[in-house]
């Protein structure tokens, strides 16, 4: 509960060591007038020029004790200030000993009168007490010596008020409005986030603006200035205008700050209830909230301790709601294949007729496909992106800028925004080139917490083919793995041809390109990085020469293998031929199992088996049941998989025969049909074709169904011989 004097304005003194009569106090209400008239100025005008000071900085945490001074003077003293208005109370700080003189008045100019009378009726009776005095001080003088004379002209200078004694002069805020502040000068603050725009109508800022207005025509404040947060939500506070405002707050550019209700001052309950009860009380800010018909200065302590948090937790909750309703909706539209993104991946640009939809951006389409052409090609990163500068291409960044979006990117660029590794990498590494929509890679950390925390990618929201890919999947598939490979380009415009191929059979190593100059011509040979560095492997060395020849005749087998194999699996349906005997098998199992199971209660009814071995026998059973449902899930799973793999195969075992007529083996050649290369010491050479394991299963499933559906002999052939 807020003492009832709190709403007063008061001026404290603080005086170094103890009030002991009505003179000191007069004495001190003297000071203030005489220094004021001195300067030239009201009373008013002279506290205006002391720093404000709080009680609660005042007493910190010692305890303020109440003094009573019972002598006649005082008395009288504190009937006449009533008389005109004021009233005053000692009290001390038992922390420093210092007294307090609290006054306390309707208003300034009350006060200034107050004291001005006061001085006025006691300077006579002092005087007259004063010459009494004086009269006495002289007949002692006349039978003191002069030393002792000295000694009481010396205590009295030291009791005197106007020596040395230091008086810290400040002004108590309260929660109704401090003593000499810019009186009446209020503030408006409005805000509006994106989701309240929607829908409400009448939250909208001129709408704010002119209800404020109205409330300030039957009232005596005087609008002095407005904070607008414009698209901000209220569900924290840190918004820019708001921290200005508060800075202004503390500077005492204002008294009253005005909104319309308590929703447009925020949604978070604890922080709105920590600067409406706390912090403005203690900087003497009056808070006004025009639709909540709540004004502090004239509101009890059940509008501001129980209404006023009722209704701030009201809109806190409203804001967790609009929240969770916002990622739901969010959801269901990702997993729709809906793009909800504020910005269109660089490539791509938003359906004029959907904006959930991704249609291609033709100005920058071949740029993308350039930068997985000269990843195959064997340049790294770095030197795409220094390729791409050369030609003066504009950064994804740059390029957004320039069609007006204002747009700022997850990673920070070089001075003049231009193209850099990890702008490739992040090209590279996006499947919304191959036709995927990958979405809710990162979140927030609630609704009061904006800040963005990265999701596991297991968690992503992906979906197939919602809008036309740029590049192959293969191309993208085999560009990632010669990302994860290092790549150094010796000669920007010559691209080493087995760059990022290479590996030592025995250690796995890199294998790095050599030259040596004999018979006045270069030999180009590899060996392994390991030995190169650390000497802990064999050299493996191996020609280019000899290398490109057996890689040469390897990949023309390659191709005839799969040309064969192709003739042999293209009548086949394997999404219906496929079956998994094992599956077959697993739920047999399962039937029997279940059977004995159900069996089990029949048998200790009948005593077959005990309580005991009923509890075993049945948790043993649930146990197989488990393993065995797993088994199917896993099976039935990889079936579906198998039959997936083997639809895209046999797609790419047509694309193969492109290939058939290689006559000079090329980069791209390589890298699309040579997932690796293997050297051995003896210079034996493995080649590790993309695709081999997926293939040789198409050609073991075709093999067994020829044997389960062998094709008749030609016509004219003999059954016995199968000759033509």
């Amino acid at each position: 509960m807020v003492n009832e004097e709190t709403t007063r304005q008061v001026i404290a003194i603080v005086k170094k060591g103890n009030i002991k009569s009505a003179k000191t106090i007069l004495k001190l209400m003297q000071m203030i007038i005489r220094q004021a008239a001195k300067k030239g100025k009201t009373v008013k005008e002279y506290i205006q020029e002391k720093k404000p000071v709080t009680v609660k900085d005042l007493v910190k945490k010692g305890k303020v004790e109440t003094l009573e001074l019972n002598d006649v003077d005082s008395k009288n003293l504190k009937r006449e200030l009533n008389r005109h208005g004021v009233k005053f109370s000692i009290k001390k700080d038992l922390t420093t000993g210092n007294n307090i003189i609290f006054f306390q008045a309707k208003d300034e100019k009350v006060m200034e009168q107050a004291f001005k009378n006061a001085v006025e009726k006691f300077a006579g009776k002092n005087k007259e007490r004063e010459s009494v005095m004086k009269k006495l001080h002289q007949f002692k003088e006349k039978v003191k010596n002069t030393p002792v004379k000295d000694k009481i002209k010396e205590k009295h200078q030291e009791q005197s008020l106007c020596g040395s004694p230091t008086f810290v002069w400040f002004i108590v805020n309260q929660i109704k409005g401090g003593f000499f502040m810019f009186k009446n000068n209020a503030v408006m603050y409005l805000r509006l986030s994106k989701e309240d725009g929607e829908m409400m109508e009448s939250n909208s800022i001129a709408n704010q603006r002119e209800l404020i207005r109205a409330y300030l025509k039957n009232t005596d404040l005087q609008l002095v200035g407005e904070y607008v947060d414009d698209g901000y939500s209220g569900a924290n506070f840190q918004r820019p205008q708001f921290q200005k405002m508060m800075e202004d707050a503390y500077e005492k550019k204002f008294d009253t700050i005005i909104v319309k209700d308590l929703s447009r001052f925020g949604r978070d309950y604890i922080e709105a209830g920590k600067y409406i009860q706390r912090v403005f009380p203690q900087i003497g800010m009056r808070f006004i909230s025009v639709n909540d018909h709540y004004d502090s200065k004239s509101a009890d302590s059940n509008d501001t301790h129980l209404i006023l948090p009722i209704k701030n937790f009201i809109n806190d909750s409203y804001s967790r709601d609009i929240s969770s309703k916002v990622k739901s909706s969010q959801r269901v539209k990702r997993m729709n294949g809906e793009y909800i993104g504020a910005f269109a991946p660089y490539g791509y640009k938003k359906s004029e007729e959907d904006k959930n939809k991704l249609v291609l951006d033709e100005n920058v389409k071949e740029i993308i496909k350039s930068i997985f052409d000269m990843k195959l090609q064997g340049y790294s990163s770095k030197a795409i992106g220094d390729e791409l500068n050369r030609l003066g291409i504009d950064s994804p960044k740059i390029y957004k800028e320039k069609q007006g979006l204002n747009y700022k990117g997850g990673f920070e660029t070089i001075k003049g925004g231009r193209w850099t590794a990890k702008t490739v990498n992040r090209i590279l590494e996006n499947k919304v080139y191959i036709g995927i929509l990958q979405q809710g890679k990162s979140a927030t950390i609630s609704y009061k917490n904006k800040k963005q925390i990265g999701i596991h990618p297991s968690d992503w929201i992906s979906v197939k083919n919602t809008h036309e890919p740029i590049v192959s999947e293969e191309v993208f598939q085999i560009a990632n793995v010669l990302l994860k490979r290092d790549l150094n380009t010796i000669d920007k415009k010559q691209v080493e041809l087995f760059a990022g191929m290479l590996f030592c059979k025995d250690c796995g190593s890199p294998m790095i390109r050599r030259t040596v100059q004999t018979s006045g011509r270069t030999e180009v040979f590899y060996i392994c990085s390991k030995y190169n560095k650390e000497k802990n492997c064999t050299r493996h060395s191996i020609k280019r020469n000899a290398l490109e020849e057996v890689i040469t005749k390897l990949i023309k087998q390659y191709i005839s293998f799969n040309e064969t194999l192709y003739h042999r699996v293209k009548d086949l349906r394997f999404d219906i031929d496929i079956k998994d005997r094992q599956i077959v098998l697993l739920k047999r199992e399962k039937e029997m199992t279940e059977q004995l199971l159900s069996s089990l209660y029949g048998d200790l009814e009948e005593e077959v088996i005990t309580k005991e071995e009923y509890q075993l026998f049945r948790k043993n059973y649930l146990e197989q049941l488990s393993k065995i449902d797993e088994a199917i899930r896993h099976r039935v799973q990889k079936q579906k998989n198998i039959e997936d793999s083997i639809q895209k195969n046999k797609k790419w075992i047509i694309d193969i025969k492109k290939y058939k007529e290689l006559k000079q083996l090329d980069r791209l050649s390589v890298v699309m049909l040579i997932d690796k290369i293997r050297i051995g010491e003896n210079k034996e050479i493995e080649v590790i074709f993309n695709h081999a394991q997926k293939l040789e299963m198409i050609e073991v499933l075709a093999r067994e169904k020829e044997k389960e559906n062998p094709a008749p002999p030609p016509t004219g052939c003999t059954k016995e011989r199968k000759v033509c």
